[in-house]
């Protein structure tokens, strides 16, 4: 009695070299696809740009107001928001967090001051006055430096006055 081959030869098999680097090529995308998903960092992927320009100023100086034209994203909350003030000697002289807490760094008079926002919003249609004192006249802002930051975003926007 002959003996008969029982398995048979299967030629369309995956070898196990093969499925091996399979496996382990299924398991580096699987994590890195979790880790990506798991990923906390704020700053990645989310830039803060856009252009202003110089809407209005005072004849007699004392005030400038800055438009913001564009904005991306197209919406950031007023609290996440930081406006810097530098004067000619890129000294900071004034600090506004959110809508309204201005910090002065010396003894000038400065204010700075949000309008046409939008439900708490800064957008495309925000502006944006820097003034000086009360008697707003006679004051030189040329030079001067307006930087808008926000919290969980990289990259700022900048006008010189």
């Amino acid at each position: 009695m002959k003996r008969r081959n029982i398995l048979k030869e299967d030629k369309e098999a995956v070898s196990p070299v093969i499925a091996t680097i399979l496996m382990v090529a299924i398991t580096v995308v699987l994590a890195a696809t979790l880790w990506m998903m798991l990923d906390t960092d704020e700053d990645v992927g989310r830039d803060l740009y856009g252009t202003t320009s110089i809407g209005d100023r005072s004849t007699s100086g004392g005030w400038v107001r800055v438009d913001i034209g564009s904005l991306n994203p197209s919406s950031v909350n007023i609290e996440d928001v930081t406006v810097r003030l530098y004067d000619v000697n890129d000294e900071l002289v004034v600090t506004l967090r959110g809508e309204e807490d201005v910090e002065t760094e010396n003894d000038g008079n400065y204010n700075l001051r949000w309008t046409r926002l939008e439900d708490e919003e800064l957008t495309s249609r925000a502006r944006l006055f820097v003034e000086y004192g009360e008697d707003e006249d006679n004051h030189d802002f040329s030079g001067y430096e307006v930087e808008i930051v926000a919290s969980g975003y990289s990259g700022s926007l900048t006008r010189e006055l």
